[in-house]
């Protein structure tokens, strides 16, 4: 490797200068949860406007258009810090589990330890938002998220049993929190949005969410690799934007009303006992997440070898191209393709793309010599990648709310909140099952070429019979949606 790991700030040994600068930054930070959970909610209150107007024995929110776009957007950049605290490690995480003399297979362990996290907490998320207001849940999850973070940083100085369990357990802690932040995000997109502009929140979301993936692993291998850097940097970044991201959205609730709890908002159990959810929940985000989540601890070993040869801040870039693309094809088509050939066709769309590019990513054996392994057909197969993905994964809320208004009836706003937990759950699903198979399989057992090969027979079987399935509820909702 070029580009070298650096001994900077709280890695490995500290100097006693950088372990006084950790605590005083820990302690800052500790004041912002502590700050929320007791004054917080009474102060937004004394300061905030009334924003409710009676007309006819009716209460109005008339908000202007600027806030509730301000609340929404910031809800959304709450997401996408959570998702690049989340990908940042991806680039030199094996580098510094090598480093500790822990086995490789722990690099999936605790890349999957967060995707643990939004799988436990994601049933009993929604059930917060029949008791507490959306707006006052986001700003105590992102005060918490700036101590677990600096936390994660301090996890630099530690041998390597410690260093495995304690980054475990605090990135489990942080996948909790980040299920409350898609929930909290798509709760108050849901409530301000009209039935008809529901898939453009859900794709703003998913947009965002995926600009952190993006931008994650790029980010983390240029701290990783700045002076002075190290493990610790990255993370002492993420705490100061969680920080940052709480401060401007208390200084903005100041300025508008909150929401009130909604008693029968929709639980994950109750939503999962309707058996045609399972369905697009399966096709779209638990199989489309696989294999972007089956690279993740893939980059550095097939890419710093021949023939790619890559340095840890090329990797993190080449990390990052699907996402770019899938964020690109998500704002040029993918939030409103649906409108023009119908949900199904789109999904249909998108899974060959996805299809096709686990074939080109190897390249499977099965296109022989007609395509050598290059740079050029690697970048190539993951834009395919972010291409499907971005077709896929905006139309997932739409079947979801087609099937639970045709079975139960439930309206958007109870629903909103469980669609997004629901669908992060089994993201996070994939994402802890690929990453410890993928660096299982890799080598021991299977060669890339063969491993993405048997990902994408794997997936046709699967996703083609969910598509034809959900054509039944093609027409369920408004044409608009």
């Amino acid at each position: 490797m070029s580009d070298a790991p650096p001994s900077g700030m709280l890695t490995v040994n500290p100097d006693p200068l950088s372990w006084v600068v950790a605590v005083v930054l820990l302690c800052f930070f500790m004041l912002l949860p502590i700050f929320e959970c007791s004054y917080g909610e009474r102060l937004q209150r004394w300061l905030r406007p009334t924003m409710l107007a009676q007309t006819g024995g009716e209460v109005k929110d008339v908000r202007p258009f600027w806030h509730k776009m301000t609340v929404f957007m910031l809800s959304c950049m709450a997401t996408f810090a959570g998702e690049l605290y989340y990908s940042i490690i991806i680039p030199y995480l094996p580098s510094e589990v090598e480093d500790k003399g822990l086995a490789p297979a722990i690099n999936g362990l605790l890349i999957s330890c967060h995707a643990l996290g939004v799988i436990v907490f994601s049933p009993f998320a929604p059930l917060l938002l029949r008791h507490y207001d959306p707006f006052a849940l986001l700003r105590v999850v992102l005060s918490s998220e700036s101590v677990f973070s600096l936390l994660c940083a301090l996890c630099a100085g530690l041998s390597s049993v410690s260093f495995a369990v304690i980054f475990a357990l605090l990135r489990f802690v942080l996948g909790g929190h980040a299920a409350v932040l898609a929930m909290c995000a798509q709760a108050i997109g849901f409530r301000m949005a009209p039935v008809r502009h529901v898939a453009g929140a859900t794709a703003a979301i998913v947009a965002t969410t995926t600009i952190g993936s993006m931008l994650g692993p790029m980010f983390g291998g240029l701290l990783y690799s700045a002076q002075p850097g190290g493990f610790a940097l990255p993370f002492v970044v993420l705490a100061c934007l969680f920080a940052t991201l709480y401060v401007i959205l208390y200084i903005v609730n100041t300025q508008g009303p909150g929401m009130a709890p909604i008693p029968s908002s929709a639980s994950v159990v109750q939503v999962l006992t309707i058996w045609q959810v399972w369905v697009p929940l399966i096709a779209s985000p638990f199989l489309v997440g696989v294999l972007p989540f089956l690279l993740e601890p893939l980059y550095n070993p097939v890419l710093s070898s021949a023939p790619y040869e890559l340095g840890y801040k090329d990797i993190g870039f080449a990390a990052s191209v699907s996402p770019v693309v899938a964020t690109v094809t998500l704002i040029l088509a993918g939030s409103w393709l649906h409108t023009k050939i119908g949900a199904c066709a789109q999904q249909l769309l998108g899974g060959c793309v996805i299809c096709l590019s686990a074939l080109l990513l190897g390249p499977s054996p099965i296109f022989g010599s007609a395509l050598p392994k290059s740079l050029a057909l690697f970048i190539g197969a993951l834009c395919l990648t972010g291409i499907g993905s971005a077709m896929v994964m905006p139309v997932n809320t739409i079947f979801i709310l087609r099937i639970v208004e045709r079975e139960t009836g439930m309206t958007k706003d109870q629903m909103g909140g469980v669609a997004s937990t629901l669908s992060t759950a089994l993201l996070m699903i994939s994402a802890l099952i690929a990453p410890p198979v993928g660096s299982s399989l890799y080598g021991s057992t299977l060669t890339f070429e063969w491993l993405t090969t048997g990902w994408a027979i794997c997936f046709a079987a699967i996703f083609f019979p969910c598509v034809l399935f959900l054509c039944s509820y093609r027409d369920a909702l408004p044409r608009k949606l």
